[in-house]
């Protein structure tokens, strides 16, 4: 059994898996179980139900990202630089029809 490729999604299935980690399917296409939460989520948070604004398509959840306000001091001081940044957590959603993609303060 070689490396598959997710039905739902596209994302490649590891040799091994019996099921997508990103979206839960099987890969055989059964459809992920009611308790499946993708490993980008923290243990008991669950992703929002949303729908793109731009066309009604359901977004998908991409990942949980940390984005930085501020720069970054080069050279020696860099590491020193970091602790001047403000960093928040985002859930990042993507629409799988027209590509629009919106980020909420992570919950």
């Amino acid at each position: 059994m070689g490396r598959e490729t997710c039905k739902t999604c596209g994302e490649a299935v590891e040799n091994g898996y019996t099921i997508c980690w990103k979206c839960g399917t099987g890969v055989d296409g059964s459809p992920p179980a009611a308790e499946f939460v993708p490993d980008a989520l923290a243990p008991g948070e669950t992703q929002r139900t949303l729908a793109c604004l731009r066309c009604g398509t359901g977004l998908s959840f991409v990942r949980r990202m940390k984005l930085h306000e501020g720069s970054l001091l080069p050279g020696l001081l860099l590491d020193v630089g970091k602790l001047f940044t403000n960093r928040e957590g985002f859930d990042t959603y993507a629409c799988p029809g027209c590509g629009k993609v919106e980020f909420f303060l992570a919950g």
